[in-house]
Order: C-alpha cells, then structure tokens, then sequence
C-alpha cells in the first residue's frame, strides 16, 4: 500500500486566505487608527478622521481661529523656536528712529533711552507663538511687543572720513556740511574757519565725540 503522507487540496488554502484577509479587514475597521503629530518638538496624538491640526493652505485661513486654540507646550530642544527669538532678517519691526519716546545722540550706555519696539514675523516662517498662540506655525499675523530697544540709529555718518574732512577742508565748514549742521557750516565757510580758531575747535570736538551728527545718528560701526 501506498504510505506517503497526502497534501492538503488546493481548495484548502483558498479558504484560509480568504479568511484571513476577512479578519485583516474587521480589525482595520474597528478602531481608527491614530497619528503622531509634533510641533516645536512636542508631540500629541492627533485621529485623522476628526482633527486636522495642519492643514492646507486654502482651509487656514477658514479656521484659524480653530488652531489658534491650540496649547501644545513648548520644547526648548525641539526644532521650532519662539517667534522672539528669531533673528532680525525674518521679523519686520518698527523703526527705532520714528519712535516718539526716543532721545537720540548719546554714545554712552549709561545716557541712553530706550523704547518699545513692535515686530512681526514674515509670512512663511515658522515658529512658535506669539501668545496667544500657543503652537508651532506659520500662518497668521504674528506680531509681539520688544522691549529695551536703545534709541541708536545709523544715517551713513563715518567717523574717520568726517575726521579727514575737518583736518583738511575744515577751513572751509565741510565737516560741518556733512554732519548736517549747515547754518553754522555757512559761517565757518564765510568766517574761514574762525581764522583758523574755529577749525582747531571742531577737529578736538570730532575727536572727543561733542560733534556728532545732526539727525541724532551715531557713527557708523567700522568693520
């Protein structure tokens, strides 16, 4: 008699595929199944079904207000920073020499005055905040208050070349053209230089930092 073992019917493993593609399928539709989503590094489990935190471009501005209220806490060591920090390059801020509360000409740190300044983030950067936004993003109008700004501004004044300019053509009132002080320019120009007193005067003033430009400016930093 004939002993060797049988093999299963074709048919047989037919059914057991189609049963477990059966059970496969039940499984995948049961429970929905979740993602992880990070901003600033801190992550959150999201159902893609009901919550979409990202979005596209066209429904952003729809619902914003939506993901404005979001809190996903900030991490310091993820890769997105806080809006504050970013450098000056990707943030439009208000111009220091506009401000109303500024008094300008002082060199020393300790007889400067300082101001509010209010910047806000460039379209399509990314960073967290401002508050109340209270997640990673780079949509919206992100605007915060910097405070401490040093009433400092440059107007293109050189210290050195305005130096030159008083050594040689101070006689007549060229260094104080280009500072901006034309009335007493015409009259060291008219006076030729004071007879020479005047010209001595405003090279030692140049040099001790008493005559500074104008418009309140500072020198222009020398790299």
């Amino acid at each position: 008699s004939d002993r060797r073992p049988r093999r299963m019917a074709p048919h047989i493993w037919v059914v057991l595929g189609a049963m477990w593609a059966v059970a496969l399928g039940q499984n995948s539709t049961t429970e929905p199944t979740t993602m992880l989503t990070t901003f600033g590094g801190a992550s959150s489990t999201v159902d893609p079904f009901t919550t979409s935190i990202m979005g596209n471009s066209s429904s952003n501005s729809t619902n914003s207000s939506n993901t404005d209220s979001i809190v996903v806490p900030f991490d310091p060591n993820g890769p997105c920073m806080r809006c504050e920090h970013l450098p000056r390059q990707f943030l439009s801020c208000d111009d220091v020499a506009d401000s109303p509360t500024c008094d300008f000409g002082e060199s020393a740190y300790e007889k400067m005055s300082f101001t509010n300044l209010t910047c806000t983030v460039l379209d399509g950067i990314e960073c967290y905040g401002p508050a109340p936004v209270q997640h990673c993003t780079r949509n919206g109008t992100r605007s915060f208050v910097v405070t401490g700004v040093p009433c400092v501004f440059y107007s293109g004044h050189y210290f050195l070349s305005t130096l030159l300019y008083s050594i040689f053509l101070g006689l007549f009132g060229t260094d104080r053209f280009c500072l901006g002080h034309v009335g007493t320019g015409v009259g060291k120009l008219l006076t030729l230089g004071g007879l020479g007193v005047w010209w001595i005067t405003d090279i030692v003033l140049i040099i001790h930092g008493d005559l500074m430009p104008a418009d309140g400016s500072l020198w222009e930093p020398a790299y």
